[in-house]
């Protein structure tokens, strides 16, 4: 379980740069484009539009694996260490919830997302709206497991 973990966030890992670098080379590209030849590539800025979807969906699966989004937690770290369990799973149990209204509606939208096409590009739609049901369904399980080792006791 932790090596197939391991390599999942590796694989999320490099497909974010690979990502940061596509969108860094179209958008420089473009600059110099505008400025020495008065020019451009129409399609770059809506393909770096849909590149920074995916990549807010995929660095959120990440920073919530490595505890690193922002967290409020004056209050329960005065409590105790039972409480602040407890709360940590009542949280997650909240945030597995919210996971499941994303990738519920994510789903939605990917369907109407099918027979529409991006104006610019014709991508069909719903390849944007997927990356909300990736984005969802990854946070979902971790939170899910962190539930599950938080009424173990176990920290994770």
């Amino acid at each position: 379980m932790q090596s197939l973990s391991k390599l999942l966030t590796r694989a999320i890992e490099i497909t974010s740069v690979g990502i940061m670098v596509i969108m860094s080379l179209m958008v420089f590209i473009n600059v110099v484009l505008r400025y020495a030849l008065n020019s451009s590539i129409v399609s770059s800025e809506e393909l770096s539009r849909f590149l920074f979807v995916w990549l807010t969906f995929l660095s959120a699966i990440l920073a919530y694996q490595e505890k690193s989004h922002i967290c409020v937690d004056f209050i329960v770290k005065k409590l105790g260490k039972w409480a602040t369990r407890w709360f940590g799973v009542l949280s997650n149990m909240l945030i597995a919830f919210c996971c499941t209204m994303i990738v519920s509606g994510s789903c939605q939208l990917t369907q109407i997302g099918l027979v529409e096409a991006s104006p610019v590009t014709e991508i069909p739609m719903a390849t944007l709206y997927i990356s909300g049901i990736i984005g969802g369904a990854g946070i979902f399980i971790i939170a899910v497991i962190r539930v599950f080792c938080g009424l173990a006791g176990k920290e994770v």
